[in-house]
């Protein structure tokens, strides 16, 4: 998480998008849907009780990792009430900052994020906004970044400007996660430093969830970007003044001229008229300048008010939850269609068989990830191997496995 350093994930081809690794639909629709597929009913109330168990086990294990994480976090925390016992409490420093990050990239990979490369950051960046916002970020400000996302869609928008339709064709992130440290000696406005009165302080670490983010406006997210207002817009405060000003000096020199003289009290009073107007079109120009900058500030407060889900301490906890919905859902489809397999089937087979079962029968496209399903099986003894086919223990045993290890876990 390296500020600026671009990271081995590769981005979509032009025009096409990565088929996701997450997968779509809740973890108890699910089990529901699965479980309604079994000819027996007490076959499919067996499965579910499988299903509960492996859940339990789960949960326990990522509230584990949360008190961990939670440890490791606390130095950075920006929203940290309680204070820190010397010799007690762990303390700021790069090996415990490390830690962190750490553990939210382990969460994040459970829950199927990818994280979004520097060369796509700067794509991202480069491109013009349907919205019109422009904004400028300086990524030199930053010790530590990451952006991460999970859900990707195309839109596009058609906008009209003087009888004139552009389309814009852009694709939306479902949800993305921002995690951020500053440079110490970076300063944001107004000259706040390290430990000022600003929003944010560069001994702490910051991490920002947000939804339904359009990539071409992926600078809204970062901390106190700086909003630029576009040439066009721009253009239609100077022209308007410029044309005002001309016509209103054009009037104030043939009045002068064609008078030859200002000393009566009706010429001064239509020279001042014409000056007031030169400056009635001034004061237009400035106050159209300045809505349009309001309208640039609103659009974004808004964005930002509307997209934000979490932040700090509390997106570790959404995370976990998505992370243990995830790890469920790959296990419990893995070992259904192992279940279902006739005899045992290949990996290759697997995989198949499940992305089969998405695109048939729930309208899903899906990349199952079916080497950590398998891996996910093995640790709970629910899979066995015999000349590269694969086989799941039936229902029964598959229980009795499971029971076996919560009872184990659980006293741990």
């Amino acid at each position: 998480m390296d500020a600026g350093r671009a990271t081995a994930t590769e981005g979509p081809e032009e025009g096409k998008l990565r088929l996701e690794n997450a997968i779509p639909f809740t973890k108890s629709d699910v089990v529901e849907h699965l479980a309604g597929r079994f000819d027996d009913a007490a076959e499919g109330n067996r499965f579910r009780a499988l299903c509960a168990l492996v859940e339990s086990i789960y949960h326990l294990r990522f509230h584990e990792n949360l008190e961990d994480w939670k440890l490791s976090y606390a130095p950075f925390d920006p929203d940290r009430g309680e204070g820190l016992i010397p010799g007690v409490s762990p303390l700021p420093s790069p090996e415990a900052e490390r830690s962190a990050l750490d553990g939210l990239r382990k969460v994040l990979v459970a829950a199927n994020y990818r994280e979004i490369d520097g060369a796509r950051i700067k794509e991202a960046f480069g491109r013009t906004s349907p919205w019109g916002l422009e904004i400028e970020v300086d990524l030199g400000r930053y010790r530590t970044l990451g952006l991460f996302y999970r859900g990707e869609h195309p839109e596009s928008l058609i906008k009209e400007a003087l009888l004139l339709k552009k389309k814009f064709d852009y694709s939306v992130f479902r949800q993305v996660v921002l995690v951020f440290g500053l440079k110490e000696e970076a300063k944001g406005r107004k000259g706040r430093g390290k430990k000022g009165k600003g929003r944010y302080r560069s001994d702490r670490l910051y991490i920002k969830l947000f939804k339904n983010v359009p990539t071409v406006d992926l600078e809204m997210l970062f901390p106190e970007a700086e909003i630029r207002v576009r040439t066009v817009d721009k253009l239609k405060v100077v022209l308007p003044l410029a044309a005002g000003a001309g016509s209103s000096l054009y009037k104030i020199i043939g009045y002068v001229l064609g008078s030859g003289q200002i000393q009566y009290l009706w010429h001064q009073v239509g020279f001042w008229a014409l000056v007031g107007g030169f400056f009635g079109v001034a004061l237009k120009g400035f106050s159209s300048y300045k809505n349009t900058v309001e309208k640039y500030l609103k659009a974004l407060t808004e964005s930002l008010y509307f997209q934000n889900l979490d932040n700090n301490s509390g997106v570790f906890k959404y995370l976990l939850d998505d992370a243990e919905e995830e790890e469920c859902k790959e296990l419990i489809l893995g070992w259904y269609f192992l279940h279902f397999g006739g005899g045992g089937i290949t990996e290759a087979e697997l995989d198949a068989r499940v992305e089969a079962y998405f695109h048939d029968e729930l309208g899903s496209e899906l990349d199952f990830e079916v080497d950590d399903a398998l891996r996910k099986l093995v640790d709970l003894g629910l899979v066995s191997v015999e000349d590269g086919r694969l086989s799941a223990l039936p229902p029964a045993a598959a229980h009795e496995a499971i029971e076996r290890r919560w009872e184990v876990e659980a006293k741990l």
